[in-house]
């Protein structure tokens, strides 16, 4: 709703109208006072069809409509910008339209005043979670943890020098970074805060390391230096970049106490402001500060309001039988989860993450409440809080809320103001996901109302009667919490010129939660948005590994049941059935581990594949890989292949001319409209196909579709609408994350091909993974689902599991989830009837590549064998260790550089052990010229001109002179100068007919003569050369010679091809044939002419 609208009362008042200007500019209400209900239920209906995006109805709840915790705070600004308030927690009760407009009230609070001067500098009472905190610290917990903000721009965009002054300029704007903590004079041992006046922000400067990883480790330690609240706490630190074309980085860190991450989210945009408009300007400070807020919350915890539920909270808590005196949560049983740490961060992609949105409003419930709801089950589960699961007494989990949206001047104010939501409830026996869910939602309305008003924790009053009452505030620090927070919205100056970008500051965790599960979601205006975040912190780390792991998989188990049955899901037996889940696991890792002797192992593989990669592509100053606009490597002269690893469609024309087979492909869809495009011919898809990016890694962007059904997405049916959209937010991003990290990937393009129907009749296909090094068989790893579990086998060519696997059980569980088999009756199961032909295959093409490989088979029920793709870097992103020794060794024994086959076996031509076989070939019917080369993609065939014998082989095989009359056995002149096209030419002439080479020096008269005494039909020539306008001249004194001269377009080493007049078959030569003639100049007597046969050529060859 922008601009002014005309509103008629519904109530019959004749002519009562009210002009309202747009809630978003902040102004107030112009119309008159005392507006009736049914003006006022039309507002919030206007008001709420804008932040939904939806028409609303007015009877429905508001969150069965889709309002969430975001939305409910932008409906409290539109009221506030027209001079209403309404309470939070009302919103996220079981309110609609209809009941909203009842209590909706005009604002009687004006919210933060400006502190009078005289006062700013006195001490003033602690607020949010600084009362918590302080206690924390008075009884010997330490130091709490700092929080700080990174960032790195371009060089070329802000001079370093200017840096500190920028971080100077916002300790002067905002109080909360001159914020101390301090002792009351009245000798009481009450902690305060006051707000120091002209603070010189202390900043560190250095030079900027060559690598973000570098960059990244300074920042780390620095932030990490333990500070005290009760002096300036707030410090930069600037990296300089000593190139125009590096990165700059800044650092800012203060102590927790006086700043949440909101209030880092405002202090980054407020850099990337100043930054943005280049040189140096002061930040403005805000109207209402620190300082200010501090005094208005004193004034809001003695209200009468206030104090009421304070008081019906502390009844509601009473029903928790001995909640806080309990030790602090560790894992139950932990023998049974001992298995390694999880990835640091866990992600779910977009498209789960608006399922898990939509589920939530079919539940009636918010996300953030659902996501709550299911994490204390889960938790109360893992600590044995056996009362709480039986219904005996409550289920508590503290929600961690904002605490911002009492006033809209606390939007973006710099400071710490989250608190603690205690949410206590009791589960029914046969609880189901919906009603528990609807219950979460509003337990955390009621008691929202009553914690906002208070410090963190501040409403656990001491009781001189309970022993415990003075330990409270540690004690609540040990009830499991959950902080769930929204992606901060995606800022221009992130991309373009400025290419500004925030970093995560990771480092040990000193939490003094006793579990903590952070949760950041997805803005659904994000186009690059990346899916939702998930960690998990405790002080038992056991504990919050196991959390982490089970709470997604709870959540993908939820999104895979069809809509119809979710709902009514016992929740307990869910949760069960996913804690059941992680014991198997990791029974199973500890099974597979104690196959692989113990002791660290040389990481052979890894060192090799590094220094493959190094020669093969190249790299900038600071050694990262260089790319292309598409985000593909660049190849340097000693990459054997025409394509790089990120070029999935190059590499399957690579592929498909060594004669590999491999599933249809039915589509190649642009990046640029992708979404658009991929909704135009969903209805000429089959029922079953795969999706997949043109060069991405770690199945990143690969959707899997059979018989309608999406089972890269839980079994759910396919949505090409979902699908579309993600798939086009992932390509404008042009990266995907990965326990943490960002990984860029070429999305130039998607491939949509047929989907493998698995031979076995299993609904997702195994995958069989053969490692090659040349013809030698390494191992086979087969890959496959079974009992919602991720499974690799390493077995040998009989399919017999190997003694050791090639990966180490422990990091392959946690790099990839998936479980190293013990068991041979599982791959007996899956042991494929063409596995001879896959082995054959594999053999054949990794001979002709010569290197170490490997190559990702399935075995379809219609075709056999289909080669999915090939691996020239196989999982060299992985950990130094996630090869065995025995991997290790095994693939030693056998390497030779410098790719795993040594040079004297991938030279310019057949070796003298093959020499024999060819004869022998021949004599049996024939050979092909080719076979004497080096096999194809093996090397460079001409290094400076960066010709590979890739490029050689397929030139011979296209090369066909029959559309000028021209027959096998011909004998066909090549006019040329020396150089790679005349060297391509004459191996391509000889392969179907006689190459007669004559120096493109000699005079026209010596060159007729010499085409006459050879009987030529053909001369070969370059257009637009001498020779070309000499070869017409004698094509004028002899009848019947064919000149044909090819194209050499520019920047182009080998002459196009002759266009074949139809499908060229291999040429196939005889030992007798002639297939070279060479003239001499006749310098010492007359011209000779000396052929050569294939057999007198193969031997000289050899």
């Amino acid at each position: 709703m922008h601009g002014i609208f005309t509103m008629r009362a519904a109530d019959g008042i004749s002519g009562q109208t009210c002009e309202i200007l747009g809630w978003g500019n902040g102004e107030r209400h112009l119309g008159t006072t005392g507006l009736s209900r049914a003006v006022i239920h039309g507002l919030l209906v206007e008001v709420t069809a804008q932040i939904l995006q939806a028409s609303v109805d007015p009877r429905q709840s508001l969150v069965a409509q889709g309002l969430d915790s975001l939305g409910a705070v932008d409906l409290l600004e539109a009221l506030h910008a027209h001079g209403y308030e309404a309470d939070y927690e009302d919103l996220l009760s079981d309110a609609s339209v209809d009941s909203l407009a009842g209590l909706v009230r005009e604002k009687a609070d004006a919210g933060p005043t400006p502190t009078p001067r005289d006062l700013a500098g006195k001490p003033v009472a602690l607020t949010g979670p600084q009362v918590l905190w302080a206690n924390l610290e008075r009884q010997g917990w330490g130091d709490w943890a700092n929080i700080s903000l990174c960032l790195s721009m371009p060089a070329s965009v802000i001079s370093a020098a200017y840096l500190p002054a920028i971080a100077q300029s916002l300790c002067d704007a905002n109080d909360a970074m001159r914020m101390v903590l301090v002792r009351s004079q009245d000798g009481d041992d009450t902690i305060m805060q006051r707000c120091i006046p002209n603070v010189q922000l202390p900043c560190q400067s250095c030079d900027a390391p060559r690598s973000a990883r570098d960059a990244m480790r300074l920042v780390e330690a620095f932030e990490g230096q333990p500070v005290s609240a009760f002096a300036p706490s707030a410090r930069a630190l600037v990296l300089a970049s000593a190139t125009e074309d590096g990165r700059h980085w800044l650092c800012i860190t203060m102590h927790h106490a006086f700043c949440d991450r909101i209030s880092m989210q405002s202090l980054a945009r407020q850099i990337k402001e100043m930054i943005a408009l280049g040189g140096v300007h002061s930040a403005k400070p805000p109207a209402i500060g620190y300082v200010d807020f501090a005094n208005w919350q004193r004034k809001l915890a003695a209200r009468a309001h206030s104090i009421q539920g304070f008081q019906s909270l502390g009844a509601r808590l009473a029903t928790r039988e001995g909640p806080l005196g309990r030790p602090k949560p560790r894992l139950m049983k932990p023998a049974d989860f001992d298995v390694t740490d999880t990835p640091a961060v866990a992600n779910l992609r977009p498209s789960e993450s608006q399922a898990l949105e939509g589920l939530a409003h079919r539940l009636g419930t918010t996300l953030p409440l659902l996501l709550h709801g299911v994490f204390s089950l889960l938790a109360a589960r893992l600590t044995g809080d056996e009362g709480a699961t039986d219904g005996t007494s409550d289920v508590l989990v503290c929600h961690v809320a904002a605490n911002r949206e009492r006033h809209v001047a606390l939007k973006n104010l710099i400071g710490c103001f989250d608190t603690s939501v205690p949410v206590a409830l009791r589960i029914g026996k046969a609880e189901t996901l919906e009603s528990f869910s609807k219950r979460t939602r509003r337990s955390f309305a009621q008691t929202y109302g009553a914690v906002s008003d208070f410090a963190r924790g501040g409403w656990l009053a001491p009781d001189v009667s309970d022993p415990l009452s003075q330990h409270w505030p540690a004690l609540l620090e040990r009830v499991p919490h959950i902080n769930i927070v929204r992606a901060p919205a995606n800022d221009p100056r992130d991309d373009g010129a400025c290419d500004i970008r925030e970093h995560p500051v990771r480092r040990v965790q000193k939490t003094r939660w006793g579990l903590l599960l952070r949760v950041t979601l997805p803005r659904s205006d994000d186009a690059k948005a990346e899916g939702m975040n998930i960690r998990a912190f405790a002080e038992d780390r056991a504990l919050a590994s196991v959390t982490q792991q089970c709470f997604v998989d709870l959540l993908h188990d939820l999104l895979s049941y069809p809509p119809a049955e979710v709902a009514q899901l016992p929740i307990l037996d869910q949760v069960d059935r996913v804690i059941d889940r992680a014991r198997f696991a990791a029974a199973q890792v500890r099974r597979a581990a104690a196959l692989v002797p113990k002791g660290s192992a040389a990481p052979f593989i890894y060192e090799k594949l590094v220094a493959r990669q190094q020669r093969w592509y190249e790299h900038d100053a600071r050694f990262d890989l260089c790319r292309d606009a598409d985000n593909r490597f660049v190849g340097t002269a000693e990459n054997p292949f025409p394509f790089t690893q990120l070029d999935k469609l190059k590499e399957r024309a690579f592929l498909e001319g060594l004669g590999a087979p491999m599933p249809r492909l039915r589509q190649v869809l642009p990046k640029d409209g992708l979404q658009e495009a991929l909704m135009n011919i969903a209805s000429q898809l089959p029922e079953s196909f795969v999706i997949k990016p043109v060069g991405a890694g770690h199945s990143f962007g690969v959707t899997v579709v059979r018989d309608g059904i999406d089972l890269t997405r839980n079994g759910v049916a396919f949505d090409v609408a979902a699908v579309a959209a993600e798939l086009a937010q992932m390509a404008a991003r042009g990266y995907c994350m990965h326990e943490g990290r960002r990984f860029a990937f070429n999305f130039s393009a998607f491939l949509i091909e047929d989907l493998v129907i698995d031979e076995r009749g299993f609904e997702a296909p195994s995958d069989y993974k053969v490692f090659m090094i040349g013809k030698t068989l390494l191992w086979v790893q087969l890959h496959f689902r079974h009992d919602g579990h991720t499974w690799v086998a390493f077995v040998d060519a009989d399919f017999n599991l190997l003694p050791q696997p090639a990966w180490d059980p422990t990091v392959c569980w946690r790099t990839h989830k998936a479980l190293v088999c013990t068991d041979q009756a599982m791959v007996d199961a899956r042991k494929p009837a063409c596995l001879a032909a896959i082995l054959d295959h594999a053999a054949r093409l990794a001979g002709q590549m010569g290197i170490f490989v490997r190559l990702d088979w399935y075995a379809d029920k219609d075709r056999g064998p289909l080669l999915g793709e090939i691996t020239t870097f196989p999982h060299m992103l992985q950990p130094r260790n996630f090869y065995t020794a025995w991997a290790n060794d095994r693939v030693r024994g056998l390497w030779q550089d410098p790719d795993g086959v040594g040079a004297q076996d991938i030279g310019s031509t057949a070796d003298q052990g093959d020499i024999a076989g060819l004869m022998g070939k021949a004599g049996a019917g024939g050979i092909a010229l080719a076979d004497i080369l080096a096999r194809p993609f093996q090397g460079i065939w001409a290094a400076r001109d960066g010709v590979t014998y890739a490029d050689l082989h397929r030139y011979l095989d296209a090369f066909d002179l029959s559309p000028w009359g021209v027959s096998r056995g011909d004998r066909v002149g090549l006019l040329m100068g020396n150089g790679v096209p005349f060297a391509a030419t004459l191996l391509a002439a000889m392969t179907r007919y006689v190459a007669v080479p004559i120096g493109s020096a000699q005079p026209a008269e010596f060159v007729a003569a010499q085409l006459a005494a050879c009987r030529a039909n053909a001369l070969i020539v370059i257009a637009g050369t001498e020779a070309a306008q000499m070869a017409r001249v004698i094509a004028c004194q002899m009848p019947g010679l064919v000149v044909i001269a090819l194209d050499l377009p520019r920047q182009a080493v080998l002459p196009e091809p002759p266009p074949a007049a139809q499908t060229v078959r291999k040429a196939v030569r005889n030992l007798d044939d002639v297939v070279l003639v060479l003239c001499t100049s006749g310098a010492t007597g007359d011209p000779k002419s000396v052929c050569f046969s294939l057999e007198r050529l193969v031997r000289s060859a050899a």
